[in-house]
């Protein structure tokens, strides 16, 4: 169970395009953030975004409430199974099951947790991206960034804040559709009858060195 649920978080950290290894050398530096004017940060929005990708998980939905609450739903192909994410920005707690396993895990949310690192994207917050500029992806005015120490590029949604576009050494992720609006409030809860199970910080620590 613990090794299905590290490689799932492995495989979900791409989406985020900016994970790296814990054996990596910390940055120089910080990158100097561009003005607002250059960068415009997206205000808390309601929505629901679909992703596919080339990878294991080939779909994704993404909901925010605008309201703190975030999830993502990683639908799993062939052995890889499909897992749910939670993040409470309010009570700075991650949440997470694999579908149908009537179990879930809950915890203090740490910064390498993806949708923390999802957050960190869309603000421009996390050391070692390098800015890419602005340009419209599929109708959406996007700044991009890349991260120098693995390669991993993501481009952000002016607006809404979520990923457009993220491309890693070998996995692409793309956005297919966004839908505004506040998804049902049930979504930012485990499921009726899940049976909540302690689950040690290294389980997901340890997918960072994969």
């Amino acid at each position: 169970m613990f090794k299905q649920v590290s490689v799932a978080i492995a495989s979900v950290l791409l989406l985020s395009a900016c994970s790296q290894k814990s054996s990596e050398p910390p940055a120089q530096k910080p990158v100097e953030q561009q003005p607002s004017a250059e960068r415009p940060m997206p205000t808390a929005k309601a929505y629901t975004a679909t992703f596919s990708s080339n990878g294991p998980f080939q779909k994704s939905v993404y909901y925010s409430d605008g309201a703190g609450h975030v999830r993502m739903d990683v639908n799993g192909t062939g052995k890889a199974p499909s897992i749910v994410l939670l993040l409470d920005l309010n009570k700075n707690e991650t949440t997470m099951w694999v579908v149908g396993s009537g179990k879930f895990f809950r915890r203090h949310a740490e910064p390498n947790d993806p949708l923390v690192l999802q957050q960190k994207v869309a603000k421009g917050q996390t050391s070692n991206l390098d800015p890419l500029g602005a340009k419209t992806i599929d109708g959406h005015k996007c700044h991009g960034w890349k991260n120098r120490i693995m390669g991993n590029e993501a481009w952000v949604d002016d607006e809404y804040g979520c990923i457009v576009q993220s491309q890693s050494r070998t996995v692409q992720t793309k956005l297919k559709s966004l839908a505004p609006g506040a998804p049902a409030p049930t979504l930012f809860q485990p499921p009726a009858g899940y049976v909540q199970k302690a689950l040690p910080t290294a389980s997901l620590r340890s997918s960072r060195g994969k």
